[in-house]
């Protein structure tokens, strides 16, 4: 929006854009996590420093837990990055 702050109407419509991007980035990421904890599950730990986080610059984050994994994405929703946990209690 800086780009275009001289145009009232980007002013208007930017934020509200943005607004209705961020849940479906939030899908976009959770879907790629399936997949990659999938990769996981079929072919081991390695398979996730292949995996590609569409909102970063690698591989999701990884963090194995007692009773499964916990993968991380560097998109943040609320301030909280977006993750996916496999396995609970």
């Amino acid at each position: 929006m800086a780009k275009f702050k001289l145009n009232p109407f980007a002013q208007t419509v930017g934020p509200a854009f943005r607004q209705a991007r961020v849940p479906m980035a939030v899908v976009e990421a959770k879907g790629a996590m399936l997949r990659c904890a999938i990769n996981n599950l079929t072919q081991g730990e390695a398979a996730v420093a292949k995996s590609k986080d569409p909102f970063g610059d690698g591989p999701f984050g990884y963090n194995k837990t007692a009773t499964g994994f916990e993968l991380t994405s560097q998109l943040k929703q609320r301030d909280q990055a977006v993750k996916l946990i496999v396995g609970g209690d």
